[in-house]
């Protein structure tokens, strides 16, 4: 499926079945949006999807499911001569629960803000590509199971990749278990 236009938005949706599937979908409107949107359920695929908006957004979007993966797919896209590119994806405040993965996706475009996120589960940024100028983790809420390929050794991580130093400091200790 593709996504064209002005705009395709899915602004406070909720996905709460067993599986809800947007493997190899195409967004190109000009800004896509899932934000305030509720993923929940079982399994959440973005699987080899491609976002080329000029804006994406997943601003305060709940990641809950069981698994969610996001495996292959295509965050933003360069400047071409035809077209403007990706300014911004944006997951401020977004809340990563459960297993998230990145696997293999390519985070493009000018900038790619996870600032203020919560991260609590399994998060896994392993094999990402980091090609966006810029790529933000500040001020995480919580800092909890977030995988990077330079977890052992930091002096791997992408220039790009912000804050430093690495890793970020969580603004609030994460809460506790019973």
């Amino acid at each position: 499926m593709t996504f064209r236009g002005p705009r395709t938005t899915f602004i406070g949706a909720r996905f709460l079945g067993a599986r809800t599937s947007f493997q190899e979908a195409k967004f190109r409107a000009e800004v896509t949006s899932l934000e305030r949107a509720a993923l929940d359920g079982e399994r959440i695929t973005f699987a080899g999807a491609e976002f080329a908006s000029q804006r994406i957004t997943f601003v305060g979007t709940q990641f809950y499911a069981a698994t969610i993966d996001f495996d292959d797919a295509q965050l933003g896209a360069p400047s071409r001569l035809h077209t403007r590119g990706t300014r911004e994806t944006d997951f401020t405040q977004a809340e990563f629960h459960g297993a998230v993965t990145f696997a293999r996706t390519t985070l493009g475009g000018r900038t790619v803000d996870f600032s203020e996120g919560d991260f609590f589960g399994d998060i896994s940024f392993r094999t990402t590509r980091f090609a966006a100028n810029e790529v933000r983790f500040d001020h995480p809420k919580a800092w909890v199971g977030a995988h990077f390929d330079w977890d052992d050794n930091p002096v791997r991580k992408p220039t790009c990749v912000k804050p430093n130093p690495w890793p970020p400091a969580p603004t609030q200790p994460p809460a506790p278990t019973r």
